[in-house]
């Protein structure tokens, strides 16, 4: 198993990280504090949110070998968009 590159997303509001809080846990992810990691499924997810720079990063650490990194990184940013209205 291999992971991804980081993503990182400006303008991403506390309201915004709160709704990817509640979508991560629909994955089984859960986010517990504004930067950390988790596993699920085969996946590991790591992230970083600075409140005061409204900057998220996002990083696929692991993965099963089936999931493309265009994939992941493409479900992360849709997520992302979904949540931040952008």
């Amino acid at each position: 198993m291999a992971g991804c590159s980081a993503d990182s997303f400006s303008n991403v509001s506390a309201a915004a990280f709160n709704c990817l809080v509640a979508k991560a846990a629909k994955y089984g992810v859960t986010i517990g504090s504004d930067s950390g990691s988790a596993s699920t499924t085969g996946f590991t997810i790591s992230w970083n949110y600075d409140r005061g720079a409204s900057k998220l990063t996002i990083q696929c650490t692991d993965k099963p070998f089936w999931a493309p990194c265009s994939t992941v990184k493409g479900k992360v940013k849709e997520e992302v968009q979904a949540c931040t209205g952008k």
